[in-house]
């Protein structure tokens, strides 16, 4: 198995296996471990890209969610992501972690720390990370309503439609208009 990135190729060895799950396990515990150090790299365009395929392989999983299948591996990079979506100087990085972390808790229960850092990427410096955010709220609002998403939505979202950006107030009333 490989993955390319512009001009680097990861090669990572899998294990053959003879049950289905267990391949697919092990496909995405090989995909995990190959992203897993690229998230901190010191290239902002390999951060992004790192994130941006997490997000694309949370998608391809199973509805049983990948984070759930591969516990250990998966902390480590959500933890990572976390990071990236709050801390990383680059917004496209911070953009990318944002939508990796949104497909994460999608498929998963929510935790309010991750709640709290999409709140807190509503009010980013970065028109296209504040985008990203107000879309996984309202995503995740959609999944399932609870008084604490309902008031993180309002609080944050909803807000959104006075931004000084009109781009930002645009998709705020577009979102609102979904709900």
């Amino acid at each position: 198995l490989w993955f390319e990135h512009g001009s680097s190729t990861v090669d990572t060895p899998l294990k053959k296996s003879s049950s289905s799950s267990n391949s697919s396990s092990n496909v995405a515990l090989a995909l995990m471990q190959s992203l897993q150090g690229r998230l901190v790299d010191k290239s902002p365009s390999v951060r992004a890209a790192t994130a941006t395929a997490f997000a694309e392989l949370c998608k391809l999983d199973e509805p049983r969610g990948l984070v759930s299948a591969l516990s250990h591996e998966a902390d480590e990079m959500l933890e990572d992501l976390r990071q990236r979506a709050t801390k990383d100087e680059k917004a496209t990085v911070r953009r990318a972690a944002c939508m990796a972390l949104i497909e994460i808790v999608v498929q998963n229960v929510e935790t309010e720390d991750d709640i709290t850092i999409l709140m807190g990427l509503c009010q980013d410096s970065s028109v296209n990370t504040r985008k990203a955010a107000a879309e996984g709220l309202t995503r995740l609002l959609e999944c399932r309503s609870s008084s604490r998403l309902v008031n993180a939505w309002s609080s944050s979202v909803l807000i959104m439609v006075l931004d000084s950006d009109t781009s930002c107030a645009t998709k705020a009333v577009h979102v609102v208009e979904r709900l």
